[in-house]
């Protein structure tokens, strides 16, 4: 018993010690939840200084970011047309455009990358070449295929295919002048 009256006055006095602690810092600085005069204004003052910095660094984060992934995704159209128009029997049909057997060379483009319009117009032979499909006329702000069928059999039956995409990304202004261009090429398989 005199063993638990110890321990309870030892734990008295432990609360009283606290509670002193507490009561001198809360009369050095102030009492709980209390500011000192013009410290919130110094805070608005900090923020703003700071503020600028951090929001224009996070943005351009973010900028430099979704411009990574519109370009990486115009190479996936661009892979994505090729391998179609290496499988197709014929790159053009007696129109002179772009047979679309089994797939058109546009619709693997947008399935290849989903996040970049890819213009649907057909593509067709430009002013006579034997080996070149051109979107024309072109949509605005979508991503305009060019292929190019290297010998032997030009258009009817090349030996290598290489498809060029090129897009100006959107929304950003300052990258206006700005212009992803991506290639591939590949051997067919007939």
């Amino acid at each position: 018993m005199r063993n638990f009256r110890n321990a309870i006055a030892i734990a008295g006095g432990c609360c009283w010690l606290l509670s002193v602690r507490h009561d001198t810092v809360a009369k050095r600085w102030g009492s709980r939840g209390q500011r000192h005069r013009g410290q919130g204004a110094q805070s608005v003052v900090e923020f703003s200084l700071v503020a600028p910095f951090f929001f224009a660094m996070l943005f351009g984060l973010i900028g430099v970011g979704w411009l990574f992934f519109q370009s990486a995704a115009i190479s996936d159209a661009a892979r994505g047309a090729a391998r179609e128009a290496t499988i197709e029997t014929s790159l053009s049909d007696s129109s002179g455009c772009e047979s679309g057997t089994p797939l058109s060379i546009q619709k693997a483009a947008q399935n290849a990358a989903n996040i970049v319009p890819v213009d649907q117009n057909p593509l067709c032979t430009s002013s006579g070449s034997a080996t070149t499909l051109v979107q024309a006329p072109t949509a605005g702000n979508t991503a305009q295929l060019t292929v190019y069928a290297f010998p032997p059999g030009g258009l009817a039956h090349p030996g290598t295919i290489k498809v060029t995409v090129a897009y100006k990304p959107l929304p950003f202004t300052f990258a206006s002048n700005l212009t992803f261009t991506a290639s591939s090429t590949l051997p067919t398989l007939s």
